[in-house]
């Protein structure tokens, strides 16, 4: 290959990841395929208790990862049991402008992804790891990133009078 752009730069074949740069691959399974309704009311107390801490209005797109760490759409049903109002599923997400590598495109161009004024990335939720506990609780981790920075949260949740409760901790801070 000759010409002007015949050499490659050796960070360009290094594989760099942003923060919810893609969306995973979902089928047309959701949550409700994988779990009782009493584990999404589980579920549902987890997104609650970390959205709550958020105290915002950024659009919150959610993700759960069935018992065998596949990507999965929330059901409309936990969608509808939720308290957080800002929740919408991955499919829905606005876009991500904010990221730490320079797009370019196929001729080592850059890309210009200005974001409209006013724009705030969306914060995404990734609820995995669900694993049943002691006393009929279920242990959940939670990634929460926006932009190029995010969060580790280590969650229980139980039933408790029919009403789904959690208590979440974080457990790491992490910039991509």
């Amino acid at each position: 290959m000759t010409g002007q752009n015949s050499w490659i730069p050796w960070f360009a074949l290094v594989p760099i990841y942003t923060a919810c740069a893609t969306t995973p691959a979902l089928d047309d399974s959701t949550t409700a395929d994988f779990f009782t309704p009493t584990e999404e009311l589980m579920i549902a107390a987890v997104v609650d208790s970390v959205a709550a801490v958020l105290q915002t209005d950024t659009p919150i797109c959610l993700l759960v990862d069935n018992r065998d760490d596949w990507p999965t759409a929330p059901s409309l049903g936990l969608l509808n049991g939720l308290a957080a109002t800002s929740v919408v599923t991955w499919s829905e997400c606005p876009e991500t402008y904010q990221t730490m590598v320079q797009p370019i495109d196929s001729l080592g161009n850059p890309v210009d992804r200005t974001a409209p004024p006013g724009h705030v990335d969306p914060i995404h939720l990734r609820v995995f790891q669900l694993q049943d506990a002691p006393d009929d609780a279920l242990s959940v981790t939670v990634n929460q990133s926006q932009g190029t920075v995010g969060r580790t949260h280590a969650c229980t949740t139980r039933l408790v009078d029919g009403r789904g409760v959690a208590t979440c901790r974080v457990v790491s801070h992490w910039i991509s």
